[in-house]
């Protein structure tokens, strides 16, 4: 996989240069290669939709835990085994979607891939 990252999204001169690259590299190396881009402009346009979505359906779902607020939108804490589990039945209930929760946690994207 080749990315490219660019702070705006490509016009459509680059998209087809982009495809060009994507033709000879398959031509040469297989299906399995592949070539996108991804904008910086993109990512922060997807991430004001999904403020947009979340204000519109707002869920509530309280925790136990101790925090301690760090800096403006942060809170550090600590909870118990038994609190974590209460919470994430009670936001799966309430959503039907636990996945919801690890939409923004980079790593979940990562997926299996540990380094040895």
């Amino acid at each position: 996989m080749l990315l490219f990252a660019t702070e705006y999204p490509l016009d459509e001169g680059q998209r087809r240069v982009l495809g060009d690259l994507r033709a000879m590299g398959r031509n040469r190396l297989g299906p399995l290669f592949e070539v996108e881009s991804l904008s910086i402009q993109t990512i922060y346009e997807r991430t004001l939709d999904d403020a947009e979505s979340i204000a519109l359906h707002a869920r509530t779902v309280p925790i136990g835990a101790d925090l301690v607020p760090s800096g403006g939108n942060l809170l550090v804490g600590s909870t118990s085994l038994i609190n974590l589990y209460s919470f994430l039945k009670a936001y799966r209930d309430k959503t039907e979607d636990l996945d919801q929760l690890y939409e923004k946690n980079v790593r979940r994207f990562l997926g299996g891939r540990r380094q040895s």
